[in-house]
């Protein structure tokens, strides 16, 4: 159970520390408080999201972007009706219940107390189709990858195709494809054998059609959205909340991303349009957002991806951009993002999944 003091986070936090601390307790929401523990207002994964696309640093502090007029209730004039009519006017994560001198006494999630409306959640996504991209031939993982394909690719005692299939069902997702080329019979005996619960099908690629191109082979959808995720990725994160994001922008691509900051080890020096010293900075940190292999995308982006031809998911997303449809990006933190595509990525996230 939650304590009052796992969503409590200071004013003085830096943005990567309130990303780090929702993803560890599962949480949209942070609660604002000073050095004495008094409430301040909220932080929400929305606010973060702004600031980390307008290019903030990621060392910014939140008493910039959190919201200081959010709504609370002191404990005596606590009225569980009105709050219940605000969860769903509002569409608030949570509320604080406070003293009468602003110290944080309770937390009212949504979840425990709208218990429908998470119902309502979950069957929205259920209808939602996912759609592995399993075909490739996985050389950045030679020699390992010319024996067995990348999907199935331990780790943690099962596949990385396992793993994801695994978390797409713990949010609804059961209605999954899989694009198949490279030792595609392999794959196919492993699901055969296992016989999984997941609604699998299969889809063929006769060439090698890149990252994107075997998205052109799926059959007519009923939804109007699917997810699309890598075979050598898992994202461990809200894919409702990915899901409401995309629709509610009206996106037509949603890219899910993730925050990196590159250090770099020396003095990098800054010059003017003529050429002339300006300044010297000493080895600086850089953020940068970057592609994690998982995107939501409107059925009428496949339209776009021509048929039988090689092309790549930054193929379709630039053509995308050249005819004006809308392209989101979801950033996430780095600790929820794991990689085995290649043997660098894997070692660590063995570790990570131990």
């Amino acid at each position: 159970m939650k304590s009052v003091k796992n969503f409590s986070i200071n004013h003085n936090s830096s943005l990567i520390k309130a990303m780090k601390q929702m993803s560890k307790i599962g949480t949209r929401c942070l609660i604002v408080v000073d050095k004495n523990d008094k409430y301040l207002g909220t932080l929400t994964d929305g606010d973060l999201r702004k600031s980390i696309l307008k290019k903030s640093s990621l060392n910014i502090k939140i008493n910039k972007i959190y919201n200081k007029n959010s709504t609370y209730f002191y404990k005596d004039d606590l009225n569980i009706k009105k709050i219940k009519k605000l969860f769903i006017s509002s569409k608030f994560d949570l509320i604080p219940v406070l003293s009468k001198y602003k110290k944080i006494i309770k937390v009212i999630e949504i979840d425990e107390l709208l218990r429908e409306s998470k119902l309502t959640n979950e069957r929205k996504i259920k209808n939602i189709p996912l759609l592995i991209m399993s075909g490739g031939k996985g050389t950045r993982l030679d020699p390992f990858s010319k024996i067995l394909p990348k999907p199935l690719i331990p780790i943690k005692n099962k596949p990385i195709i396992e793993h994801i299939i695994e978390k797409f069902n713990q949010s609804g997702i059961n209605n999954i494809y899989l694009t198949l080329n490279y030792k595609e019979n392999i794959i196919k005996s492993y699901f055969n054998e296992t016989k999984k619960t997941s609604n699998i099908k299969f889809i063929s690629e006769k060439l090698f059609l890149g990252t994107a191109g075997s998205i052109s082979l799926l059959p007519n959808l009923k939804n109007k959205h699917l997810f699309v995720t890598n075979c050598d990725i898992l994202v461990d994160a809200n894919y409702n909340d990915m899901l409401d994001f995309h629709i509610k922008n009206k996106y037509d691509i949603t890219i899910i991303t993730f925050t990196k900051k590159i250090k770099i080890d020396y003095g990098i020096f800054e010059v003017d349009e003529q050429g002339q010293f300006t300044n010297i900075n000493e080895k600086p940190s850089l953020n940068y957002l970057i592609n994690s292999g998982l995107y939501l995308l409107k059925k009428d982006i496949i339209k776009l991806i021509p048929k039988n031809t090689f092309f790549n998911m930054n193929d379709l997303i630039k053509k995308a951009k050249l005819k004006n449809y809308k392209i989101g990006l979801y950033p996430i933190h780095e600790s929820n993002w794991i990689d085995v595509g290649e043997w660098k990525e894997y070692s660590k996230a063995i570790k990570k999944m131990q």
